[in-house]
């Protein structure tokens, strides 16, 4: 048989197998349709391919509709001033199931939210804000006046269920600590549901890094987790150094107006040359809004801070498990 025979043969064995794999994708993603509505749909769900289905509320065919068990109220709202903050508690399908054992905190784990009622809630990510007990879990949601999805959370009631999906990033696409002597954490307003976990995590690592976070919100009211981060500096003085910052509030012993370069520098002591040992070992993990983690993210790297170089989590495209025992066991 001649040469070009065989070539031949291979280009359509590899054509095939190309097709046929097209194919069996388009097929899953018309099948399940497991996230409704958005721009990014597709990309999501051809996402949810290599997702497990051994995980609690794993997107791999479509979303877990988990229901509502308690509402509570953890910030009164002030009309005009502060927005009120609760606590939803949601069920996870069994009772026994512990939600920890999959969504890792530490590493800026999220759920994705995606609809209830009917209603398309926008694939979008929260922090949950406890994962420790059996069947159940908690998420911590500030209500904005003209939120869409705060609004629609707000209107359940007792046994309404919300289709969700986590944990995300997915294992093969993980975030993958990278270590470093000084971990500094920016939270904005509710972020801190996910810079104190990370703080939490990363004070209990046996490599000791100093951990310095930067928390922001417009009045002194609006901050939470209070009780949380006085445990952590009554825990670890030496290694655990909070700062507040208000944009309309002036209370004695925090910063007032908005986080800027220049008390990034003051805050963190950002001082050190570029190339220093110092100025390497600086690692980043910044929490709230998209348009505020840019901002940051910019303000940063006017000071000579890359997310390439001083991110703390990064995405893996292949999922490291050796990472994740760092902070969790094996």
């Amino acid at each position: 048989m001649s040469l070009n025979i065989l070539s031949a043969r291979k280009s359509l064995i590899v054509l095939s197998s190309v097709i046929s794999s097209i194919v069996a994708t388009v097929t899953y993603v018309a099948r399940t349709n497991p996230f409704k509505g958005g721009g990014k749909v597709l990309l999501l769900r051809l996402f949810t391919l290599i997702a497990k289905r051994d995980h609690l509320l794993s997107p791999r065919d479509g979303p877990v509709f988990c229901p509502l068990i308690q509402k509570k109220t953890l910030v009164e709202g002030i009309p005009g001033k502060i927005c009120p903050v609760r606590v939803f508690t949601f069920g996870l399908p069994k009772k026994t199931d512990i939600l920890k054992e999959t969504v890792f905190l530490g590493l800026g784990h999220v759920i994705k939210l995606h609809e209830a009622h009917g209603k398309n809630l926008g694939n979008k990510s929260y922090s949950p804000t406890d994962v420790s007990r059996s069947g159940v879990f908690d998420l911590t949601v500030k209500i904005y006046p003209d939120g869409h999805n705060s609004q629609i959370l707000d209107a359940l009631r007792v046994g309404d269920a919300v289709g969700m999906s986590g944990p995300w990033p997915l294992d093969y696409m993980c975030a993958a600590r990278s270590p470093g002597g000084q971990v500094n954490l920016v939270a904005f307003g509710v972020g801190i549901t996910e810079a104190y976990h990370v703080a939490r995590a990363e004070l209990e690592l046996p490599d000791f890094p100093a951990v310095g976070l930067l928390y922001a919100n417009r009045y002194a009211e609006d901050a939470l987790f209070r009780q949380e981060l006085e445990e952590l500096g009554a825990r670890y003085p030496d290694r655990f150094k909070l700062t507040r910052i208000y944009s309309r509030d002036v209370v004695e012993g925090a910063l007032h107006g908005r986080i800027s370069g220049d008390n990034l520098r003051q805050v963190f002591d950002l001082s050190a040359e570029r190339g220093s040992k110092k100025h390497a070992e600086q690692r980043f993990v910044v929490a709230g809004s998209r348009e505020m983690i840019q901002q940051t993210w910019k303000q940063l790297k006017a000071l000579g801070y890359s997310r390439e170089n001083h991110l703390l989590l990064l995405l893996s495209i292949v999922g490291n498990r050796k990472r994740k025992s760092e902070y969790f066991g094996p």
